[in-house]
């Protein structure tokens, strides 16, 4: 599950606010659920701390015997997931969410009639009892507030959800019904007719009045910057699973060319890669892309908030002459192999199979075979270029240019000014990144982080304090409880193979050594891998090497997914229909024009 904050991984985006970290990952491909000769219906709970997770898994057991589930994960849009290595039993029940490297094991508690057990993931538990049902509870909220936040060109539907415990006190839940992302916990405070909700895990407040009728909420949401919101009560809960987005580019047949599944094995690693190669109608061999994605578990299409980007340049491409070969990374959807284990140089050898493949293909020119990488992709398209003579040209879509800890500075720095940060955000958002690279280097890979999560929240506690920003009074104690989270969540995701790999590595050296043409380009908004910072790196290292043939390109009004956009912000991916902006397209296409036969 992701933030309201935290929906892209093209490049890691890792701020303060944005650390809230996700259950599930939305945009994988989930695999078919196998028709069940009898299924039970489980419900549970799972409270993350800032966050408050509604599950229903299906469960059931096919005509072979074997246990299947899947798992709907309803504060996220209603997005399922088949589970794997499920087991349950009178007393036991477990299963593994792989994609997610989460975990669930309990057991059978008669007297509550529920599996009392825990949720295991990136290094941290929380309990977790499901109990059977007959069909999905109904959702009990006293008030349920709906409106519409517009931002630019950004354009999210909010939704408040206020409940009262037996006691009496109030408690509400925000979601962002565009974003799919909810259950983001907020304190409620009631005066008359004035409502105040404050979600400390967000970073934001909301300050409303109801008119005399008790129907409409006029007010402002504000997270850096003050929006109008105005918001009318409603009897149901919104359905964003129902509501699906608008992608108007995603491509729809008929197609004026070919296309064919494929499979190709990565020998050395043992794996096998599966993918689409589509190509236009032709009797020659001709010139053909290779798309590498960003980071992060991604199928063929790059599939991200409901866009399709690789699967909208292909169509662009073979309807300008180029073939395109784009495959599922591995370990995800139809591609074997473990994706949580490998690295940026793993990835790099997957490219290197899907070159040896399409030498093979009696559709392809084997002396015109290009790379064109995405964010991660555009580090391993040159070190894929320098190694391998036979890459005729390179095109990396918002690549970096310096190593991965300078990019993660750079991005937190930017993503939180954009979002209306202060200079206090901005100082608490270097040292927590800072204290957990640091603390990180001393374990040795793979270790538990949870004997060091609070020894490091305090150390980072004390140098904000030192530096005079830490909160006083009450907004101390929520200050504190988010500070802790934002250092688990970021020492979890910096103890893997991958960002240990993605911290250190350097660009420099593979892209002084690629002599084949080279276009880099970049949105001049876009906030994850800065233009500025990366572009004059990439230009510095490829006229460094003596490369004659390349083009440094900023498309003003885009960011790093290439939409254009109002900030820039990753929050605003979701909500801006268009997928890849048309100068973009063209960028790529008059470029490639001039170097394809």
């Amino acid at each position: 599950m992701n933030s309201a904050k935290q929906r892209f991984r093209l490049v890691f985006s890792w701020t303060l606010v944005l650390a809230v970290q996700s259950m599930c990952v939305h945009s994988l491909v989930a695999t078919p659920f196998n028709q069940n000769v009898s299924e039970t219906l489980w419900y549970g709970e799972l409270d993350a701390g800032p966050r408050m997770f509604r599950f229903l898994l299906t469960v059931g057991v096919d005509e072979a015997s074997k246990t299947n589930a899947k798992l709907l994960s309803i504060d996220e849009g209603g997005i399922e997931f088949v589970l794997n290595d499920t087991s349950m039993t009178e007393m036991e029940f477990s299963f593994q969410l792989k994609a997610t490297k989460a975990a669930y094991s309990g057991r059978f508690n008669a007297a509550s009639d529920s599996f009392e057990g825990q949720w295991t993931q990136a290094g941290t538990k929380f309990p977790l009892n499901l109990r059977k049902v007959d069909v999905a509870p109904k959702d009990l909220a006293q008030e349920i507030w709906l409106g519409t936040i517009q931002a630019g060109l950004q354009k999210l539907v909010m939704q408040f959800r206020i409940y009262a415990d037996d006691s009496g006190k109030r408690i509400a839940f925000i979601d962002s019904v565009s974003q799919k992302a909810g259950g983001f916990k907020a304190d409620v405070s009631i005066e008359g007719n004035k409502l105040t909700l404050n979600a400390a895990a967000l970073g934001a407040k909301f300050v409303g009045e109801k008119d005399t009728a008790g129907t409409e909420l006029n007010g402002k949401w504000t997270q850096g910057v003050p929006l109008d919101l105005k918001m009318k009560r409603v009897e149901a809960v919104a359905d964003s699973k129902s509501a699906e987005a608008n992608r108007p580019q995603t491509p729809k047949g008929p197609f004026p060319y070919e296309s064919k599944e494929v499979t190709f094995k990565n020998v050395p690693a043992g794996i096998e890669l599966a993918g689409t190669l589509s190509y236009p109608k032709s009797s020659k061999p001709m010139a053909v892309a290779i798309l590498i994605s960003g980071s992060g578990p991604q199928d063929r299409d790059e599939t991200l908030l409901d866009h399709k980007p690789f699967a909208v340049l292909a169509d662009y491409l073979n309807r300008n002459g180029i073939a395109v070969l784009r495959y599922d990374d591995r370990g995800v959807n139809k591609s074997t192999g473990s994706f949580d284990k490998a690295t940026t140089a793993d990835f790099a050898s997957d490219v290197e199979a899907a070159i040896d493949f399409l030498r093979t293909q009696s559709e392809i020119d084997p002396q015109q075979i290009g790379l064109i990488g995405h964010s991660e992709g555009g580090l391993i398209a040159p070190s894929v270029a320098a190694k391998r003579s036979e890459v005729a040209w390179i095109v990396l879509m918002a690549g970096p240019g310096v190593n991965g800890a300078e990019v993660l500075f750079s991005q937190g720095q930017l993503i939180v000014t954009a979002n209306g940060g202060d200079s206090k955000a901005l100082r608490t958002q270097k040292t927590v990144q800072e204290v957990a690279f640091n603390q990180v280097k001393e374990l040795s890979p793979g270790a538990a982080i949870s004997s060091i999560v609070e020894a490091c929240a305090e150390k980072i506690l004390a140098e904000i304090a030192k530096a005079g920003d830490a909160p006083e009074g009450e907004e101390l104690v929520e200050f504190k409880k988010t500070i802790f989270e934002a250092t688990r969540a970021a020492l979890a995701t910096v103890n893997t193979p991958w960002m240990r790999y993605f911290l250190t590595y350097e660009p420099g050296p593979a892209l002084e050594k690629t002599q084949c043409p080279v276009l880099a380009i970049n949105g001049e908004k876009d906030l994850q891998v800065d233009p500025k910072l990366n572009l004059a790196k990439i230009e510095a290292a490829l006229k460094a090497g003596g490369n004659r043939d390349f083009k440094v390109q900023e498309l003003s009004g885009l960011n790093h997914l290439f939409q254009n956009c109002s900030t820039g912000s990753p929050t605003e991916y979701a909500s801006i229909e268009e997928t890849l902006s048309t100068q973009f397209l063209e960028a790529v296409g008059s470029w490639l024009k001039a170097r394809v036969r």
